[in-house]
């Protein structure tokens, strides 16, 4: 059983075509996030097939594969790992989310996938800004308006401080704050 894992895993990175880490030993938790960042769908599959949990973290920033998959916009790695069980409620050091990874880095699609799974709108991580100061602080007003029609609350500050309001002035996005702005209004009813 031992051989017939190794021999897979083999497989999937002579597949990817990536070479091993710098220092020669790349975990299976390292492996996974990589081939999930760079959207290696037939590796990824293998070492899930191979047993590997798809909520390994890497030790460094201890994201998962659906971190890094979300942040990238793997829409179909997304699909399959959580088919195979990721978590949606997964937390790197920080405490962020898959959901922030995407809407930082402005994935409308995966954010839409991952609401369409139940993803918590206004998950507060212990440090750095919730999906919603994400998404005003980059600029994504398809995504504020993508959260806040999942009930994102658009008053809640981040573990710093900072409200959604705050951030899309800190950019003068106009868009952004005139969204925040009536959906201020209207929870205020």
């Amino acid at each position: 059983m031992a051989w017939n894992r190794i021999l897979i895993l083999l497989a999937g990175v002579l597949l990817s075509g990536s070479a091993i880490a710098t220092d020669g030993i790349e975990s299976e938790a390292e492996r996974l996030a990589r081939l999930a960042a760079l959207g290696d769908q037939n590796g990824l599959r293998l070492m899930l097939d191979s047993g590997v949990s798809p909520m390994l973290q890497e030790p460094r920033h201890g994201a998962t594969a659906l971190h890094n998959a979300a942040a990238q916009g793997h829409l179909k790695l997304v699909q399959l790992l959580l088919e195979r069980g990721a978590s949606l409620a997964s937390e790197d050091h920080t405490g962020a989310t898959p959901l922030i990874y995407a809407a930082y880095q402005g994935r409308t699609a995966i954010i839409e996938l991952l609401l369409k799974h139940g993803a918590a709108v206004d998950h507060l991580p212990a440090a750095g800004p919730t999906a919603m100061t994400a998404a005003c602080l980059r600029g994504h007003e398809a995504i504020v308006r993508l959260l806040l029609q999942a009930g994102a609350a658009p008053e809640l500050a981040d573990a710093n401080g900072l409200t959604p309001r705050a951030a899309a002035e800190l950019g003068a996005r106009a868009g952004i704050i005139a969204l925040i702005v009536q959906a201020e209004r209207e929870s205020a009813q």
